[in-house]
């Protein structure tokens, strides 16, 4: 390893506010709890004794940290350390984090391959290098990162305590004779008047030496903790201090000589390994919970199972007991979280739409209430929920936008035309008025407003909240135009008397019309006109639901071909069905091979495959726990059958009209001269060709697609199949392709790349 370039001392920065950012985020609510748990106190005695307590605790579980960040947490609570940096904790703490972010050199290298301007590290989201994090194809170490900021997080709190309990040591050293004299006087007399004795060590004393039922024992927890959480645990941190002073003197009743008697009758009894595995030769101790290495005694004489092996044994079946109990409590309590949160709040939003409210303010509110579910997800679950930088993107194309879809015909469903007609044209203009760029600051309020909610609380700008809030909303405005183009395509085709309950607008012979009952028995009818690939695998997806033998899928395409006639050729459409179908079976191959699990490298078209209940069954005991079981609905053949079916429709096809008929020579029979130009400057500019010539390795041939993706999307290129632009791209270019580019993490990769160059260079038209 040499010295960073420029790029990676970036990259190295971005990673290090990531990782100090969470910490002063999840210190900050820290702050907050424990300022709550302070007022509780009665007097400044409760408050001395609850900060020692929480440092005892504290210290217990620092004590599980691992030798790899026990270094960090040990410099990162050595105050003299901290006093070379002026005190100044936060810089202190970013230095920490940017020295154990920084031994991930490997990873930080991966990273600046990526990126060939030191502005483009500046410009990138803070939540994409969140995900990055979370990406071992990076190198980097998910669950050790994830430890380091777990223990860093106790260490802090930890460092907060030993300060308060510090300066209250101080306060004592200070000059107050006649308050300490009176108050001695007070306490003497309030111990004399009413002690306190100690049933808990009373009652663990009996114990010693007993065999007691488990019924017995679990009474014993009930009638002193009635099963509450916050009391089982005390009860269970009790126990454990006892159990472990008891056991320390209890040794000490036993003489050496006493010891090595008792052993010898072992030693000649069993050999060395017979004695570890009975447990009379131990090579790891305990400290309560926590088991550790002695160096100075690597292996050591068990004497609690030599002298003294049914002394505790009723006292360790208490916590045992106690354990259980606080696992049906976490189970409920998960449980709880997952039933009653979003039912709340969508009910509620249900609640607060009328009939004034029209489809992009309906629209803001079902961002928002999305928005805050998953925040929350990721904030109370964080072991379970990762944040994903890119799921509101795909949540916006995908559930937004057919939730919005069907929204529309079931609002127009019970209206007549006047009313429709009213409706949609209002919404038609709202579009107009409430751009993305005009509601931002609206947007911040309605998000403040719903993670409230039921509460009323003053909205205060919040650069935290707001970060967040506008994150969303970037990916909002990227796929505005999406719902503003499909609520002026339902206006066109009311107006063509395609919807509605009224007479045909127009009298042209060929005009189909389809009423609202057609729409709810048609499969996919929700995303007409198909837009992107997401709806498309969606509807091929939809098509497993019936649609099992040979002859059906016929008709099912056909049903679907007349749905999107006025936007599609036949000849298009059944041709793209088939590449989507032909994708979808080796995405759902490859899932199969893999013990019907996602692989660790997935896809957003294997997600779609995997998520599909009508492929992969999955019975799951609740939200939050891992898939207990899955089983695969469908076959290979089940797949085969609509690629024979398409296929069939292809060849029987009349003279085909579409574009993708005609198989182009090269890149300049497909677009303009100057839509040529840019595209060759890009593929310069993004370091997939040099000199017009392709340098990627035969592993990152997935970035061709990529980049043709997101020229389609962009409609810089015709809309034609995938595979058809990736063969005339990489022919321009000299690369050789010997079968399909799937898709892949390397092409989601470019694709972002390719959209975020198209947007800061767009294409000019002359």
């Amino acid at each position: 390893m040499g010295e960073f370039s420029q790029i990676e001392v970036k990259i190295l920065d971005r990673l290090t506010e990531v990782i100090d950012g969470k910490l002063e985020s999840i210190g900050y609510d820290n702050s907050e709890k424990d300022r709550m748990l302070y007022s509780t106190c009665l007097n400044d005695d409760e408050k001395y004794k609850f900060t020692k307590k929480e440092i005892k605790k504290l210290q217990k579980k620092i004590a599980k940290c691992n030798s790899n960040i026990a270094g960090y947490i040990s410099a990162f609570l050595n105050k003299y350390e901290l006093e070379h940096h002026d005190g100044d904790f936060y810089s202190y703490r970013e230095r920490i984090c940017r020295n154990f972010i920084s031994n991930y050199y490997e990873g930080i290298e991966q990273l600046a391959e990526e990126y060939t301007l030191l502005e483009k590290v500046e410009q990138e989201d803070e939540m994409y290098f969140e995900a990055v994090l979370n990406d071992e194809l990076y190198s980097f170490d998910k669950n050790e990162i994830e430890d380091f900021i777990k223990y860093m997080v106790y260490a802090q709190r930890l460092s907060t305590f030993r300060s308060i309990l510090e300066s209250v040591e101080e306060e004592k050293k200070k000059p107050k004779a006649d308050a300490i004299i009176d108050k001695m006087k007070a306490d003497h007399k309030e111990r004399e008047s009413q002690k306190t004795k100690d049933e808990l060590s009373a009652t663990l004393d009996n114990l010693r030496g007993q065999q007691i039922s488990s019924v017995q024992l679990f009474k014993i927890i009930k009638n002193i903790t009635k099963l509450e959480k916050d009391a089982l645990e005390y009860l269970k941190d009790d126990i454990g201090w006892y159990l472990w002073s008891m056991k320390t003197a209890q040794e000490c009743f036993y003489s050496k000589e006493q010891t090595e008697r008792a052993y010898k009758k072992i030693e000649e009894k069993y050999t060395k390994e017979k004695q570890l595995e009975l447990g009379y030769l131990k090579k790891t101790k305990f400290f309560f919970e926590e088991e550790y290495e002695d160096p100075e005694e690597p292996i050591y004489i068990d004497k609690e199972k030599l002298l003294f092996p049914n002394e505790f044994t009723s006292i360790k079946e208490l916590i045992t007991i106690i354990d259980k109990e606080l696992n049906k409590l976490e189970s409920i309590s998960v449980e709880n979280k997952t039933n009653n949160i979003k039912p709340d709040m969508y009910s509620q939003y249900n609640n607060d739409i009328n009939e004034e409210v029209l489809l992009v303010e309906e629209l803001e509110k079902r961002l928002a209430i999305e928005a805050v579910e998953y925040k929350k997800n990721c904030d109370d679950l964080w072991e379970t929920y990762t944040f994903d930088p890119k799921y509101f993107d795909t949540y916006i194309s995908g559930d937004l936008y057919n939730m919005f879809l069907k929204s529309i015909y079931e609002k127009v469903k019970p209206l007549n035309d006047f009313e429709i007609n009213k409706y949609l044209t209002l919404s038609v203009n709202q579009f107009k008025t409430h751009t993305p760029e005009k509601r931002a600051e609206a947007f911040k309020r309605i998000y403040h407003d719903t993670y409230w909610h039921p509460n009323q609380m003053e909205y205060k700008a919040n650069e935290y909240d707001n970060k967040y809030a506008m994150h969303v909303w970037k990916h909002y405005t990227n796929h505005f135009h999406l719902f503003k183009e499909a609520t002026e395509n339902v206006l066109q085709d009311f107006k063509k008397g395609l919807i509605g309950t009224g007479k045909k607008t127009s009298n042209e012979p060929n005009q189909k019309r389809f009423d609202n009952k057609q729409f709810d028995t048609l499969n996919s009818s929700w995303d007409y006109p198909l837009n992107n690939d997401y709806k498309w695998c969606k509807m091929i997806l939809d098509s497993f639901k019936t649609q099992f033998d040979k002859d059906n899928p016929i008709d099912y395409f056909k049903t679907q071909f007349n749905l999107r006639s006025d936007v599609f050729s036949e000849n298009r459409f059944y041709n793209l069905c088939r590449e989507n179908t032909v994708n979808l079976k080796k995405a759902f191959i490859e899932i199969r091979d893999n013990d019907n699990k996602l692989p660790l490298v997935s896809t957003s078209l294997m997600e779609q495959v995997y998520s599909c209940q009508y492929v992969f069954k999955k019975e799951v005991k609740n939200l939050f726990e891992e898939k207990k079981k899955v089983e695969v609905e469908i076959k290979t053949e089940n797949f085969d059958s609509i690629i024979i079916a398409l296929n069939t429709l292809i060849k029987n096809t009349s003279i085909n009209t579409g574009k993708e008929n005609v198989i182009q020579k090269n890149l300049k029979d497909l677009v303009s001269d100057e839509k040529y130009a840019y595209i060759i400057k890009l593929l310069e500019d993004l370091s997939i060709t040099v000199n017009g010539k392709s340098i990627v390795t035969p592993r990152k041939k997935g970035a061709l697609r990529g980049v043709v993706e997101a020229l389609r999307d962009k409609m810089i290129v015709p809309n034609i199949g995938i595979a058809s632009l990736c063969n005339v791209m990489a022919k321009q270019i000299d690369l050789e392709l010997k079968s399909e580019l799937d898709a892949s993490t390397t092409s989601e990769n470019y694709k972002k790349q390719t959209l975020e160059y198209i947007k800061n260079n767009p294409l000019q038209h002359s």
